[in-house]
């Protein structure tokens, strides 16, 4: 599967947030501003025009969905799925 990603639903939405956005440095990024001039902290704008619209940073990679402008957070890193959580 190759294509532009966009969650069926509000579950599979939750899933990709969990799994990409939470690690990701953009996510607590610089202020910007919403579309009424007010500052708004630490939010991606990519994970905020993806709840309203089909974005093109959101693609599907070897048939998993993925995000082209994601960098870990190194203070917040994604677990590898192969390793069990030592704690």
């Amino acid at each position: 599967m190759t294509g532009q990603y966009y969650p069926a639903n509000a579950t599979e939405g939750a899933q990709f947030e969990r799994s990409w956005c939470a690690h990701c440095i953009h996510e607590k990024g610089e202020n910007w501003e919403d579309e009424f001039g007010n500052d708004v902290e630490g939010s991606c704008n990519i994970l905020s025009r993806a709840s309203v619209c089909p974005v093109d940073e959101w693609v599907y990679r070897d048939g998993q969905p993925a995000c082209l402008a994601f960098k870990e957070d190194s203070a917040n890193p994604a677990r590898c799925l192969a390793t069990k959580k030592m704690f």
